[in-house]
């Protein structure tokens, strides 16, 4: 599949989803409400499911010039992880007339947005809502709890005064708990109780238990309200079959479907495409480097991407070979002394590959010079730009060479590309929970696809079997390696002579930058430290040489010459805090 199509498909089902109201301008919010009460009259139904009427009055105080068409209301449609099966019955004046509204699903919320956009409200204007909700309350541990938000903490508004009616239903007024009713204000999270709570005719035929605070509210602050019941008094939720359905008929159409379709799509591709031809089916291990690859050819194999450790190890390859010199120095620091590395040119690099020689020019500059020297430290997150181009440069070499169908980073492109941009419209488009899941989950399965897309060819298939038997080798215990050095089905092209302590150093050497690509490189110097007679013409530290301390070194090396060739990092976080069932908040439009 072309890469145009992927981005089309996957942009279209994102942009499918991205039609969404957009935020009120900050001058509508320019307003007060001197007033908000709510009547909530809760009961239960003969199988003690909670029930609850809900009548707003509100009581805005507009400019007196044409700013607003009217205000917005969002009411929270779930509580405790379960809907609440709110339904709107009216939205009127103060006269009992009908306002116009319209309603929409947002992050959990019904939002009505109230009022005529071809009329402007001024002064002093009234409205009344009443809807209806059902399981609102929830069991704790020895009783049943009604926790619920009263105006909600996500107004931009201030609130003169806010007061909230709880008629109880007959039979509930002896199941109210002695004491068990108390509230709460301020922003989410708060624990200030500028409110006071009046129970009226408790145990008579109707219970009235009134919450009202005692200041006025700031923006985003809520009165919260608690009441206590006995445990038993309602029945614990269970999902309607018809909000079942439902569910079960979003899992398959929002998760399922997607997912499968784009799940087809991406191991259809990979057949065709993005499959390795068959590998051997015994790794055998293997004693000398390859010889067609180099240290930096090596790693984008077996990634099929680029590292910035490959530059740095075949620093450490090109110093081996006797092209580079590298110093151990002390820098002074005003608190303390600090180890950093220089790289001196010691041997014309005209004859290296050219991936090798773009190393050297990154460090030296387009006209190296021999004796030319450079602090690595200085270099810190400054070379990434360069280095990746080098990375780049050398996947797309293997696939000219033959090792890969196409360049591996071209071939993720169009999967990660799109399965990026799922992810990133379902963060930023704000979409009802369940409706995220038509993209995200998509997006994470080409994602994944774009890992496994690459393909190489037999002789790449080969090659990356090759390094995986060296890296088997390279792990072995010392006494194995010894003895496979000697052995007659070896493949060696040169027979290594494990009495001869020169032969072996030169080996281990050989074999240090791809212990850096396997990882093992702090471990393999240590295996062969011990073999020098003296530290080797190619390193040279500031400190008596021994083994642990060259392994050491080699390990420094290895993570300080990397953020050279990375990126500078950095971080955010966050956090939040929430509250009771109801609330929500609003606005002006």
């Amino acid at each position: 599949m072309k890469i145009k199509y992927i981005l089309a498909a996957a942009l279209s089902l994102g942009l499918a989803f991205a039609l969404v109201p957009h935020p009120a301008r900050a001058g509508v919010n320019d307003f007060t409400i001197p007033i908000f009460e709510g009547d909530y009259y809760l009961s239960r139904d003969a199988s003690h499911i909670s029930h609850l009427r809900v009548h707003e009055h509100l009581v805005v105080q507009f400019p007196d010039f044409d700013q607003n068409h009217g205000i917005i209301r969002a009411i929270p449609s779930s509580y405790d992880k379960h809907g609440l099966n709110l339904h709107i019955q009216s939205v009127t004046d103060t006269a009992g007339r009908t306002i116009n509204y319209t309603s929409s699903a947002e992050n959990d919320n019904l939002v009505l947005k109230i009022g005529d956009a071809g009329t402007y409200v001024r002064g002093q204007q009234t409205y009344n809502l009443d809807y209806t909700m059902d399981n609102v309350t929830a069991a704790n541990s020895g009783y049943d709890g009604l926790f619920w938000d009263i105006n909600g903490d996500q107004w931009p508004q201030s609130f003169g005064s806010v007061i909230a009616r709880f008629h109880l239903a007959g039979d509930l007024t002896s199941t109210l708990t002695p004491d068990g009713s108390r509230c709460f204000t301020g922003a989410a999270g708060s624990v200030a109780q500028n409110c006071t709570t009046t129970t009226t005719a408790p145990g008579a035929p109707e219970t009235q238990v009134t919450f009202a605070t005692t200041r006025g509210l700031e923006p985003n602050e809520t009165l919260t309200t608690e009441m206590r019941f006995a445990a038993g008094t309602f029945a614990a939720y269970k999902m309607p079959p018809g909000e079942l359905l439902s569910l079960i008929a979003t899992i398959i159409f929002l998760y399922i479907l997607p997912s499968l379709l784009t799940l087809a799509i991406v191991i259809r591709q990979w057949r065709k495409y993005g499959r390795d031809p068959k590998d051997a089916a015994v790794i055998i291990a293997q004693y000398l480097p390859p010889k067609n690859l180099s240290v930096l050819g090596s790693s984008g194999l077996l990634l099929e991407k680029f590292q910035p450790k490959a530059i740095s190890a075949q620093i450490i390859d090109l110093a081996v070979r006797h092209y580079l010199k590298i110093y151990e120095v002390t820098l002074e620091k005003l608190l303390k002394d600090t180890t950093a590395f220089e790289v001196e040119l010691i041997r014309d690099p005209a004859d290296l590959r050219t991936e090798e020689a773009a190393v050297v020019t990154l460090l030296f500059g387009a006209s190296p010079a021999i004796s030319q020297r450079v602090n690595l430290d200085s270099l810190k997150n400054k070379l990434y730009t360069q280095a990746k181009t080098i990375g780049d440069d050398v996947t797309q070499q293997l696939a000219n060479d033959g090792f890969f169908r196409s360049n591996p980073v071209k071939a993720k492109l169009p999967y990660a590309t799109a399965g990026g941009a799922l992810l990133i419209i379902s963060i930023f488009v704000h979409l009802p929970l369940p409706y995220t899941g038509v993209l995200v989950l998509p997006g994470i399965i080409l994602l994944i696809g774009a890992k496994i897309m690459p393909a190489r060819t037999q002789l790449g298939v080969d090659t990356r079997d090759y390094l995986l038997g060296l890296k088997l080798y390279m792990k072995m215990a010392e006494a194995d390696r010894l003895n496979m050095l000697q052995s007659p089905h070896g493949e060696l092209t040169e027979k290594i002579d494990i009495n001869d302590t020169t032969q072996l150093v030169k080996l281990y050497e050989r074999l240090l930058p791809y212990a850096m690509l396997f990882g093992i490189e702090k471990d393999w110097a240590k295996e062969f430290a011990g073999l020098y007679q003296q530290q080797p013409d190619w390193y040279v530290g500031n400190s008596a040489f021994s083994a642990g301390y060259f392994a050491g070194s080699i390990s420094s090396f290895s993570a300080q010459s990397v953020s050279s060739f990375t990126p500078p990092s950095s971080s955010s976080g966050g956090g939040f805090a929430g509250g009771g069932g109801g609330g929500g908040g609003g606005g002006g439009w």
